[in-house]
C-alpha cells in the first residue's frame, strides 16, 4: 500500500510503501525526514454511523494502533484520550459546566403583625374594704352611744 506524504518543510508530495527511517524517506528537494512528517489522516464517523459530523481520526503511536479508549469532544466530536481535559482538534473542554441554575426568587414573607399590647391587671385595692368597714364600724358605735345615752 502505497502512501503520500507532503513534505512539511518544502510541500513536495513523496510516495512510500510504508515509513521504516531508511534514506529513502528523506524529501528529494530539501532533505527533510518525512518519517517525521504527519502521517495523512482519515476520516471517520462518530459511533461508526454516516453522518455530516465526521471526525477527524487521529491514530496514536507510529504504528497507527487504535487507542483502548476514546471520548468524543462535547464540541466538535473528535476522539481523544479519556484523560484529556481539552480537545486536540478544537481546543475546547472535554467536560460542558452547565450552567448553574438561577435561584428560585423567595417567596415574599408577609409583614408579622404587630404585637398586641400587653394588659397588666389594675391592681385592687384591699385597703378600701378595711377603710369602709372601719368607716362603719365608727358609725355603728357612734350610733349605739348616741342611742344609749
Amino acid at each position: 500500500m502505497t502512501t503520500t506524504i507532503m513534505c512539511p518543510s518544502c510541500g513536495t508530495a513523496a510516495e512510500l510503501d510504508r515509513l521504516s527511517r531508511t534514506a529513502d524517506e528523506f524529501c528529494k528537494k530539501c532533505d527533510y525526514p518525512l518519517f517525521w512528517a504527519p502521517v495523512p489522516t482519515t476520516l471517520a464517523t462518530l459511533n461508526g454511523e454516516e453522518t455530516a459530523e465526521t471526525t477527524l481520526r487521529r491514530l496514536p503511536g507510529a504504528g497507527g494502533r487504535r487507542a483502548v479508549a476514546s471520548v468524543p469532544c462535547p464540541t466538535c466530536a473528535e476522539l481523544n484520550a479519556p484523560t484529556s481535559l481539552v480537545c486536540h482538534r478544537c481546543n475546547g473542554p472535554m467536560v460542558l459546566v452547565e450552567p448553574e441554575p438561577e435561584p428560585e426568587p423567595e417567596p415574599e414573607l408577609e409583614p408579622m403583625p404587630a404585637p398586641e399590647p400587653i394588659v397588666i391587671p389594675e391592681e385592687r385595692s384591699t385597703y378600701g374594704w378595711w377603710i369602709a368597714l372601719a368607716v362603719g364600724l365608727v358609725l355603728v358605735t357612734v350610733l349605739v352611744v348616741l342611742l344609749a345615752a
